[in-house]
């Protein structure tokens, strides 16, 4: 029975995949099929300083991220007068594109405190992982990657030490890459904190059909839209309660000013043990007719969140401005998000003589209504429901902002790159506070369930030489409750990546 539920499922929404799927000239070569994850925070941050200077026209909202666009970017970067600083990062992007073609990678991560991720970086969700990663060689079509790791101490609540989060294949279809796989994902413009989809959580296992290429419309009734792309996914999440429910996430994208880019997502739970499942309980879900107030029209279809989200860059002679916001609504009146929560942020972006620096301020709010305290704490903590009972979490973790439902969290931090740097070192030191389930305890939150005040500081450092990789930091996370058990105040995070086989 759960078989059939799940074909159904599977079927209906690659329908809606369809819809978004509309034919292109047979002439177009099929591009390439590789997705970059969304944990190369080094190669996020060199894009990033491109596209905020306007050197380059790339949407940065949603990760994965299609190669082909960031190769279709660097190929029509403006020309002119470029400094040393976007020079080195026009360097650093080509030198990582090419890391990524290894066909052969072992890799060893440590977070011997076990804290749990923090920002959008790498994750590390074990004391200590080791894994092997294998990229057969294939055609321009398609992409196929195996990691596979073993954990000890997880911080997922999993009864497996045995992971293949990373793996992937995927397809090129005309203007459009199909994969099937675990890969981190994360949606919106924040740096620290997303509040729908993070890395927190290990991946849901997903089906994903994304848009290979961001071009702008060619009609000029739609021209206004500017660059846009969408992804669409079918998930399946492990170890839930109602067990075998379907995710189905929906973004949306499109940068209609130079320098802004507007987004919207939605992220469903749908199905699942002793749920409708039917094709009319999923077009109501679809078309947000979630709520049935009334007992006699049935059982709600389905727990979901939805948002927008903008991120508006501002290159001044001196300095690079940017400022971000994304909101979320986890629940729905009238067809339409409400009990809203979110993330807003600052970043400052300049380059001195040897060096590229950028500053974060970031703060999220995952109490709906809350707003910063701006509001009464009359609503009950994000990522909850009563008939989804295991939350917005998976195995554990949140799967949106890294602290969970019911939380504030403030953040300040520093990035500095040195310009022409041999073994392209980087630095990042952060430091932020967070107010953790402050409504009472979160059984459901392994990361943060435990009422009180974290401060953290984070200081890292990272470089790459040809066949090596490695980043080094100390994390240090003090709770005003008491540490949770099996962790520590202060520990050491890393990971290394050793190149056995080159192209």
């Amino acid at each position: 029975m759960q078989k059939t539920m799940g074909s159904r499922h599977l079927a209906l929404s690659c329908a809606l995949l369809g819809t978004l799927y509309g034919p292109v000239p047979s002439a177009v070569a099929a591009p390439a099929a590789a997705l970059i994850d969304a944990s190369e925070l080094g190669l996020r941050d060199d894009l990033a300083w491109l596209a905020d200077r306007g050197l380059i026209n790339l949407g940065l909202g949603t990760w994965p991220l299609p190669r082909a666009r960031v190769t279709s970017a660097l190929d029509a970067r403006r020309l002119g007068l470029w400094s040393s600083a976007d020079l080195d990062a026009l360097a650093r992007v080509r030198n990582a594109l090419s890391r990524l073609d290894e066909p052969l990678l072992l890799s060893w991560r440590v977070n011997t405190a076990r804290h749990p991720v923090s920002d959008a970086g790498l994750a590390e969700r074990a004391r200590n992982q080791a894994s092997i990663q294998v990229q057969p060689e294939t055609d321009a079509a398609a992409a196929v990657r195996l990691r596979l790791g073993v954990q000890e101490l997880p911080l997922a609540s999993t009864p497996s030490q045995v992971t293949l989060d990373g793996s992937y294949a995927a397809l090129s279809l005309p203007g459009a890459i199909v994969a099937i796989g675990a890969l981190d994902r994360w949606w919106g413009p924040a740096r620290y904190a997303s509040p729908i989809l993070g890395n927190a959580a290990p991946a849901v296992p997903a089906l994903t059909l994304t848009r290979s290429d961001d071009a702008a419309p060619e009609s000029t009734v739609l021209s206004w839209i500017g660059r846009w792309s969408y992804e669409i996914s079918v998930g399946r999440p492990s170890h839930y309660q109602p067990s075998g429910p379907t995710t189905i996430g929906i973004r949306l994208s499109a940068q209609p000013l130079p320098g802004l880019e507007l987004g919207l997502s939605r992220y469903i739970y749908f199905g699942g043990e002793g749920r409708p499942d039917s094709f009319g309980a999923l077009r109501n879900a679809l078309f947000a007719n979630s709520n049935n107030d009334d007992p006699t029209d049935g059982e709600d279809p389905s727990n979901e969140i939805a948002g927008i989200d903008l991120r508006w860059a501002v290159p001044l002679a001196s300095a690079t401005w940017v400022g971000y916001a994304h909101f979320a609504g986890e629940d729905e009146a009238n067809g339409s998000p409400s009990q809203w929560f979110g993330t807003v942020g600052l970043q400052l972006k300049h380059a001195t003589e040897n060096h590229r620096v950028e500053w974060t301020v970031e703060g999220t709010d995952t109490s709906p209504d809350h707003w910063f305290g701006l509001r009464s704490d009359n609503r009950s903590p994000a990522y909850r429901h009563g008939v989804y009972v295991a939350g917005h979490y998976h195995q554990g973790l949140p799967v949106g902002a890294f602290i969970g439902g019911g939380g504030t969290l403030g953040s300040l931090g520093v990035a500095w790159t040195p310009i022409d740097s041999p073994l392209a070192l980087r630095y990042e030191a952060r430091l932020w506070r967070a107010n953790v389930s402050r409504q009472g305890s979160e059984p459901i939150n392994v990361a943060y369930g435990q009422p009180g005040r974290v401060d953290g500081l984070s200081l890292q450092g990272a470089g790459m030489t040809r066949t090596l990789r490695w980043h080094l930091g100390l994390a240090v996370q003090r709770a005003s409750g008491g540490t949770q058990p099996g962790r520590h105040d202060v520990g050491l995070i890393g990971g290394i990546e050793w190149v056995l086989r080159e192209p």
